[in-house]
């Protein structure tokens, strides 16, 4: 039976051991006569295929890009490049926004609601403002009205994709998989006023007949909204869900799409749960929502990189409140591991109280200086470098914040392991909200979250040997956790 090009790029990558170019694997290919292609241009089909791989699956590709047009296998433990992608400009029309003092009955709300009185009295026409969308998206006083389609076929599958790179959406949603279909609701729409509702029916029927080339989804309802204000593109934007379903002559292979729609397919509600960790923020929302988790659904997933732990020290990097400090905290306590704070570090080296659990927009700020400093990354590591040889037993860090730093430190530990944890936002929110007792509400979540000193943490993803998505209490954190540490721990 012919092999694909993935497979075959496999098998030469895993023989090589080394990164190659698509020519390279095609030559190798050839000479193995493991390649069957009749095309013209076998070699960019393989780029293609590898490309395409990478684009739809990202952590979970088997392949990686370690340079631009260099390809290894992931398993290979090599740094990852991200090449800079073409960017859509932001297109020159009319949007229906709402003004942020018009939404007094729900701006205490996060997440998705489904009590849709308060949404029908707040896009009712008198409270709507027509704005250019530039002008909009450089505003924080009005939210921007979206239409957010989940579209379903006859047998109650969820039709899903990943966001390319070729989008207006803002770059921490690209490479996220997605379930929701749609877009902004233009003036034109609100004017139309289909049944009332701001023009949401019609601005649902028009932006997925554009992503799907043609395809105008049925029985489409209004089923909730979602009012995020926990980032800084969520709280200029109102999403008015909708659920409807999809034609069925709808053929998912040949289906025309968009280029910022990508590995288009369906997935059954426990499949929906089994890549959770991999949803945009929104599309969480709706599978918490609307669909039932299965019994057999753990909330806490690992995805490694590199299986085997080779050292006694253990790098743990994430945003505010996704749970690093919880697992470093339990590691002490549970198993005697060594712990080290890089913010008590940073505390000490810029000669500033630690803030514990009090307000910590100074302590940024003054760190975020420090940081900026030719030799800032150096001096820390020197400084965490002084904790870690306090003890000989296992050690975990927690708290850096900067490739930087990471890569200092992996000079003086080469074969350190570095592990990112991620959570849904809303529950960082409520971690966050736990640890200061109630006090802190989501603009403050939101200025820290997103603080200039914060910037660069979701780039060491990229970096990271292996990944951790928290969506559970402490105790099934740890537990997972642990299970796989001693599971690879050499």
């Amino acid at each position: 039976m012919p092999q694909t090009f993935l497979q075959i790029a496999e098998i030469i990558l895993r023989e090589t051991r080394k990164p190659l170019t698509p020519q390279e694997i095609f030559r190798k290919a050839e000479e193995q006569k493991l390649l069957q292609s009749k095309g013209k241009t076998p070699e960019f089909s393989m780029k293609a295929r590898i490309s395409t791989d990478i684009r739809n699956n990202g952590f979970n590709s088997k392949f990686m890009r370690v340079g631009p047009n260099r390809f290894a296998l992931r398993e290979f433990g090599l740094k990852e490049h991200i090449s800079q992608p073409f960017k859509k400009s932001i297109p020159k029309e009319i949007i229906t926004c709402v003004k942020h003092n018009k939404l007094d009955s729900i701006k205490s709300n996060f997440g998705l609601f489904t009590d849709l009185d308060n949404l029908y009295e707040i896009i009712d026409k008198k409270n709507l403002t027509p704005l250019e969308r530039k002008v909009a998206e450089n505003s924080l006083e009005y939210k921007q009205l979206i239409s957010y389609v989940i579209l379903t076929n006859e047998k109650g599958e969820v039709l899903i994709y990943r966001r390319g790179a070729y989008s207006n959406a803002h770059e921490m949603l690209k490479g996220s998989a997605c379930l929701g279909f749609g877009g902004h609701v233009q003036n034109i729409d609100t004017e139309r006023l289909f049944k009332g509702f701001a023009g949401v029916f019609h601005t649902a029927e028009r932006e997925v007949s554009e992503e799907l080339k043609g395809v105008i989804p049925t029985d489409l309802e209004i089923v909730g909204y979602i009012n995020d204000d926990s980032s800084p593109e969520g709280v200029k934007h109102l999403g008015v869900v909708l659920q409807g379903k999809i034609p069925k002559e709808f053929d998912i292979i040949n289906v025309g799409k968009e280029l910022s729609v990508n590995g288009l397919k369906f997935m059954t509600p426990t499949e929906l749960y089994d890549h959770f960790y991999d949803f945009e923020f929104w599309s969480q929302l709706v599978i918490k929502q609307f669909y039932k988790v299965p019994d057999s659904f753990n909330p806490v997933v690992i995805r490694p990189k590199r299986f085997n732990i080779n050292s006694n020290l253990i790098l743990f990097v994430g945003e505010i409140a996704t749970g690093k400090t919880i697992i470093c905290e339990l590691l002490s306590e549970r198993h005697g591991f060594h712990y080290v704070s890089t913010r008590k570090c940073v505390a000490r080296l810029i000669e500033m109280r630690d803030f514990g659990t009090k307000d910590r927009t100074q302590f940024q700020k003054k760190a975020e200086k420090f940081i900026s400093e030719k030799d800032g990354p150096f001096i820390l590591a020197q400084e965490i470098k002084k904790e870690i040889e306090k003890s000989t037993d296992f050690t975990v860090v927690d708290g850096i914040r900067h490739l930087a730093t990471v890569k200092e430190l992996r000079k003086l530990y080469p074969e350190l392991t570095l592990i990112y944890i991620d959570s849904s936002r809303n529950d960082s929110f409520r971690n966050y909200s736990n640890r200061s007792k109630g006090k802190a509400n989501l603009d403050q979540f939101r200025e820290v979250r997103f603080h200039p000193v914060e910037k660069e943490i979701r780039l060491i993803k990229w970096e990271a040997d292996a990944y951790i998505f928290n969506g559970g209490d402490r105790d099934q954190l740890f537990d997972t956790f642990i299970d796989w540490f001693n599971t690879n721990k050499k």
